[in-house]
């Protein structure tokens, strides 16, 4: 018997499309979990599961995929499942808003089964070597910075070049946002807006997560740290992991 790698959710409409997914993800070595399109059902067979990913209808019962995958944004990325979504919707912001919230493939109705199982698999595949996050990674995760923003990228980017070079700290404007703003091909002003919005929005869904790593927080009227506190306190936080000791060291 071939060994079930991945464990898939699929919302089942009764449709031919459902059935070939099934068959095509089960003969690919997965075990597929179908279900009624019923928004709380997905969540619940989610939470008792944890498949590692799932195919949804764009519209179900209750909640649908978009509500899916907000309420899917309180876990960290390595506790959320692959999303993907079936949609009869054409319009292409549908689409780019679904991915916004972390959708992973949108297929247009009918989908294109094999197409849409074999891009399933290899994302599950893909993921699976990359599943064990750096230091960085990881403390950004911590932090709730969301990963799928613009800033998630140009943050982890510029706290590993500071946590290497100290000198970055000390010309933000001038080095560090050109310098990560050339290695993501955008520009330096997109590069400190994209920053100073994910550290907003993290702030605002849980500043509780800051007072642990930024001493400017802990007081009685906590702020939100700028950017440059943001990186300076995370980068010496990755330099500090780096140091072994006999003890080790938890970051």
């Amino acid at each position: 018997m071939m060994e079930q790698r991945f464990t898939i959710l699929l919302t089942d409409g009764g449709d031919r499309a459902s059935e070939m997914l099934a068959a095509m993800l089960q003969n690919a070595g997965c075990r597929v979990l179908r279900c009624p399109p019923v928004g709380e059902t997905v969540l619940r067979l989610m939470a008792e599961n944890r498949p590692d990913a799932a195919f949804l209808h764009a519209f179900m019962q209750g909640i649908d995929a978009a509500g899916v995958a907000l309420r899917l944004q309180r876990l960290s990325p390595l506790e959320r499942p692959l999303l993907a979504v079936r949609t009869a919707v054409k319009d292409p912001g549908f689409a780019a808003g679904l991915e916004r919230l972390g959708v992973s493939r949108v297929f247009s109705e009918p989908p294109d089964v094999s197409g849409a199982a074999r891009q399933i698999v290899s994302l599950l595949n893909e993921g699976k070597r990359t599943a064990e996050p750096d230091a960085v990674t990881a403390l950004l995760w911590r932090l709730g910075i969301p990963a799928h923003m613009k800033g998630y990228d140009c943050l982890r980017t510029a706290v590993q070049m500071c946590s290497e070079d100290p000198s970055y700290m000390r010309a933000v404007t001038v080095r560090l946002y050109p310098d990560v703003a050339a290695e993501l091909g955008t520009t330096p002003a997109c590069v400190e807006r994209a920053m100073r919005h994910a550290v907003s929005v993290a702030w605002e869904r849980g500043p509780e997560r800051f007072l642990p790593f930024f001493a400017v927080s802990a007081g009685v009227h906590p702020r939100k740290p700028n950017n440059s506190e943001f990186i300076a306190t995370l980068a010496e936080r990755v330099r500090a992991c780096a140091v072994p000791t006999a003890a080790g060291r938890h970051c």
